[in-house]
């Protein structure tokens, strides 16, 4: 067989892009769950088959050589494609026949998950989904890997290359010590903040740029003082309960931390433009569009449940 005779399988691809992905052999075989040996020896046959060099080893590491780099896009859109025709064929009867992940951003998942799950049940397609948590730039970079289906992140995320369906706009609520002389308080200037302790989630959390966005003075304070940060949105509301600074989170998370003593809540002045978007993120395809516009409506359903309490709780109309 000559070289411009010779055609790459599935498994070639997937092991190229996987060892790309993780620049190292032994990570790239757990997530394809094979041995390392049997990883390389395909990786190996897509060199030899291709008269190229894709990867470059090393004691430690591996490196994608330039001529891999040029690519390696083409490979991932191989496999993208393919995931998509299969996900077209299972889906031919109904947008969630088969199975399908979805990932949900830290300042979303505690929220929003148990309305979620619970609007996928009434609807009857519950069965074949899966839910995760993890940051948002974790989420986009497994959409972009094919290793999930549907994100739940805000408009704040990098989803360069992706699409992304819009779900609902929600506002930011300042959360501060219940004795603090702005909790109750209504149409506070965001520029209050700069007087105190800002904690914010560590990056790569579409919430955490959200907030920054919202004005320089909350950047200025938090990288001020940088005394603070936290993985999750009860981490941070018992920073503040604990006299540590005052954060910013979104109206719908305020029924899931409101247990928590000693937090007083106040809003900001309309002129802040205090809120955040928060949609449903996919790679461009007919059937995933039809899946995050249902998803999309899932996630409404539990966030307008969610807000609604949210609203008793802050005595708001």
């Amino acid at each position: 067989m000559t070289r411009r005779e010779y055609r790459p399988t599935l498994a070639q691809l997937r092991t190229f892009a996987t060892v790309a992905e993780f620049g190292h052999f032994g990570t790239a075989a757990n997530q394809l769950h094979i041995s390392q040996p049997s990883l390389s020896q395909a990786l190996s046959a897509l060199e030899q088959g291709l008269g190229v060099q894709l990867i470059e080893r090393s004691t430690r590491r591996v490196f994608v050589t330039p001529v891999g780099r040029k690519l390696l896009p083409y490979a991932q859109k191989v496999l993208e494609n393919v995931s998509e025709f299969i996900s077209l064929a299972q889906d031919s009867d109904s947008e969630f026949s088969g199975h399908l992940s979805v990932g949900l951003a830290p300042s979303i998942a505690p929220s929003l998950l148990p309305g979620l799950v619970q609007a996928a049940q009434d609807e009857g397609i519950n069965e074949g989904l899966s839910f995760s948590e993890d940051r948002s730039d974790n989420l986009i970079d497994s959409l972009r890997h094919g290793r999930m289906d549907l994100a739940v992140v805000g408009s704040a995320a990098d989803i360069e290359g992706l699409e992304l369906t819009k779900s609902f706009d929600e506002v930011l609520v300042l959360v501060i010590p219940a004795d603090h002389k702005l909790a109750g308080a209504r149409q506070v200037p965001v520029e209050k903040l700069k007087d105190a302790n800002t904690i914010l989630l560590y990056g790569g959390d579409c919430l955490r740029e959200s907030v920054v966005r919202l004005s320089p003075h909350i950047t200025e304070a938090g990288e001020h003082h940088s005394i603070s940060q936290a993985t999750s949105l009860e981490t941070l509301c018992r920073l503040v309960a604990s006299g540590t600074g005052a954060t910013v989170i979104p109206i719908s998370a305020i029924p899931t931390v409101a247990h928590i003593d000693n937090l007083g809540f106040g809003t900001f002045a309309a002129s802040a433009q205090a809120h955040r978007r928060v949609g449903i993120a996919y790679r461009s395809s007919p059937v995933r569009a039809e899946q995050a516009s249902l998803m999309s409506d899932f996630v409404y359903r539990a966030f307008r449940s969610q807000e609604l309490q949210a609203k008793r709780l802050l005595k708001l109309k």
